[in-house]
């Protein structure tokens, strides 16, 4: 009962606040940014966020919102200025803005839902997904039927621009965030000028603090709503014999699991027994290291299965090997793959240890026969090769807050 008037009172207040951000005068240089639905500094909003306080300060007042104590410090260590969200300042600055950045949507930063698309909205999002996406139909997490996403539909309409890294990943993100082709911005990802302008202080503070000063890999598979992420997926497992290996070549490998999948690997029996191999085998979460673009950089490999990091592992052109191992199922929770998988995979798809073993042992080598095809694929996904999707973002910004 408690519950049900505080859920009452809140949507009064958010009700409220929108029709106040209409009433109230908006300052045209006050910027917010936020992120993860304001639980997290990261990807592409904190690479521009960050990119314009250090490169073009003063030209505008930018503040990170967030529900997050811990991202109040990480930004103000940038030499940034962040506020909660519902505290009396964020709520008077969300008042205020005239533009807003996000990357999942508009509750990145904002409580309430804008009208009449005030403040402007510029999507950065956060990678084009595999999967057909919700207006094609997608899994329900309720009742496991396939359903049309209408508020996905609604939320689309108050986008002003979204940012892409090419046509083709326009056409896919549009599955997910179906505004029109005219309010779709190819600049590239500002999260990815960190593999052009990489921060050497802060790779050699990573390889030290989990002893990465070898060949490391990355795995960082998808998460699935309908049940954990099977690692290391092999009838043939046998963790001695992987440990072996990586120890005689001097091999890292390190997990990134996805927050949700996260909590529910923690009673996982097998889960728990690879703490027993730290040695060769790290796993760095999200709150450990929000962004994954300094893991990225750093890794020879990436293991995958159907992630769109793969997509920004591109850029470097290292090889990437592929484990997916629920194929079949995962295409029909999902509604289908919007691309030729195995053409938009380029990379060895080992079902058995003993493959996965003698693949790595290859790359390990430094013999990559995928690196023509991963080339091709590369100049589909990303437009610019250039490490100057900052600017070109600060420019449309510069373009969407001018006097009209």
């Amino acid at each position: 009962m408690l519950l049900k008037f505080a859920n009452k009172v809140s949507s009064r207040l958010f009700s409220t606040l929108s029709i106040l951000s209409l009433l109230i005068p908006k300052n045209r240089k006050l910027i917010l940014f936020g992120a993860s639905l304001g639980k997290y500094f990261d990807g592409n909003g904190s690479a521009l966020y960050q990119y314009i306080i250090k490169c073009h300060k003063g030209e505008f007042c930018c503040v990170w919102l967030t529900d997050s104590k811990e991202v109040l410090l990480l930004v103000k260590n940038v030499g940034g200025r962040a506020y909660l969200r519902k505290s009396l300042t964020g709520i008077w600055l969300s008042l205020r803005a005239s533009l807003i950045v996000t990357s999942h949507q508009t509750s990145d930063v904002l409580l309430y839902s804008p009208v009449l698309k005030t403040p402007k909205e510029l999507l950065l999002h956060h990678g084009a997904a595999m999967n057909r996406g919700p207006n094609q139909g997608h899994l329900s997490s309720g009742n496991m039927v396939f359903k049309n996403d209408t508020e996905f539909l609604k939320y689309s309409k108050k986008i002003t621009y979204m940012i892409a890294t090419s046509l083709w990943t326009a056409d896919r993100q549009r599955m997910i965030s179906p505004v029109p082709p005219s309010r779709v911005k190819i600049a590239g990802y500002p999260r990815n000028d960190f593999f052009f302008q990489p921060d050497e202080v802060m790779i050699n503070s990573i390889k030290s603090k989990y002893d990465l000063d070898k060949y490391t890999v990355l795995y960082a598979p998808s998460w699935r709503k309908w049940w954990p992420v099977h690692y290391f997926p092999f009838k043939d497992l046998d963790m001695e014999v992987l440990s072996s290996f990586l120890k005689e070549r001097r091999i890292a490998i390190v997990i990134r699991p996805h927050p949700t999948d996260l909590k529910r690997q923690r009673s996982n029996l097998f889960w728990k027994t690879l703490r027993d191999f730290d040695e060769v085998i790290k796993i760095v979460t999200r709150d450990e290291l929000p962004d994954v673009q300094p893991l990225l950089y750093l890794s020879d490999c990436l293991i995958t299965d159907y992630s769109s990091i793969q997509h920004d592992y591109f850029l470097l052109n290292r090889p990437v090997i592929y484990l997916p191992y629920d194929i079949d199922e995962y295409s029909k929770k999902v509604g289908g793959f919007n691309m030729d998988y195995d053409y938009f995979a380029p990379g060895p798809k080992p079902k058995t240890q003993a493959e996965f073993l003698s693949y790595l042992e290859m790359f390990y080598k430094k013999e990559d026969p995928f690196s023509v095809e991963r080339s091709k694929i590369r100049d589909v996904v990303h437009k610019y090769k250039d490490g100057q999707s900052c600017r070109r973002v600060y420019e449309l910004i510069k373009e969407m807050t001018a006097p009209v």
